[in-house]
């Protein structure tokens, strides 16, 4: 990604022209996706924060009209994905306005219900009747490749963890499920929803898709569980929300399960370490 030692090089300037304001400090990496892309986040002067992501994999003036549209859907609604700011051709980069209030994982951390799981279910099947047909599509021989891909890089980095990330996909091989076709965020994370009272905002909404609305729920499903493996959550309180996300998904949760399990394991896989199949078998273990 040669634009990137031009965009460090005058990040100021740049930052400038894609937010309109002026930046502060220096700019701050976020998230690094090596040779697809990066996120670097800007403390502006007067007004917040702001994000600039320069992409390899993807048209920033397509995010953007895509990103347009949606926020026009969600007017009445109260959901919406955070806005784009602006986009640089020259640089393949696009910016985005922070979003109000905190990630569903701090939120639900604080409540003493629930309720903010609730308010993130509703936000997602709001967004997936959402009349838009988006370029990317979720179809069963895609989540089939990610499963492959995840259990052969398993298979190399952390051994002992094969036999486990084997059985899903086996399972994953004999299943033929039906598969919905519906506008999803293809990327749910629990830091990408934001809760501000009553309205819900999703970030980093690049990789809207057609796909299941089954494999968002799951992928809340999975990182709650990450959470409570990573420390960052009680066992009780996902318990909870576990509940409430599989009592709202469809005949395809299973097969998604089993996809976005083998994807979590190929995080760890990614992250070698001592201690990298014992977290792959405990999540496992609380997937099963």
């Amino acid at each position: 990604m040669p634009q990137i030692r031009t965009f460090l090089n005058d990040y100021k300037t740049l930052a400038l022209q894609l937010i309109g304001w002026v930046a502060l400090g220096w700019a701050q990496l976020l998230r690094y996706r090596p040779g697809l892309s990066y996120t670097f986040r800007f403390d502006l002067a007067g007004r917040g924060t702001a994000f600039v992501k320069l992409i390899n994999d993807d048209s920033p003036a397509r995010l953007a009209v895509m990103n347009r549209r949606m926020s026009s859907l969600l007017k009445q609604t109260p959901v919406s994905v955070a806005p784009v700011m602006g986009t640089g051709s020259e640089i393949s980069a696009i910016s985005y306005a922070a979003a109000c209030g905190k990630p569903l994982d701090a939120e639900f951390a604080m409540a003493s219900s629930p309720d903010p799981v609730l308010q993130g279910i509703d936000a997602l099947r709001r967004f997936w009747r959402l009349d838009l047909t988006p370029d990317r599509h979720v179809t069963h021989e895609t989540l089939m490749a990610r499963a492959v891909e995840s259990a052969a890089l398993v298979g190399v980095t952390v051994p002992e963890a094969h036999a486990g990330v084997s059985r899903i996909l086996n399972n994953l091989e004999r299943a033929a499920p039906t598969l919905g076709c519906r506008l999803i965020d293809g990327d749910m994370k629990l830091e990408h929803m934001f809760l501000d009272g009553g309205r819900t905002t999703l970030i980093d909404t690049d990789t809207v898709s057609l796909g299941p609305p089954d494999y968002d729920l799951v992928q809340l499903y999975v990182r709650f569980w990450q959470a409570e493996l990573d420390g960052r959550l009680p066992c009780d309180l996902v318990s909870r929300a576990a509940e409430e996300v599989r009592r709202s998904a469809g005949d395809a949760f299973g097969c998604c399960l089993d996809v976005v399990a083998l994807r979590l394991a190929k995080f760890y896989a990614q992250r070698p370490s001592a201690e990298a199949g014992e977290k792959i078998a405990g999540l496992l273990e609380r997937l099963a």
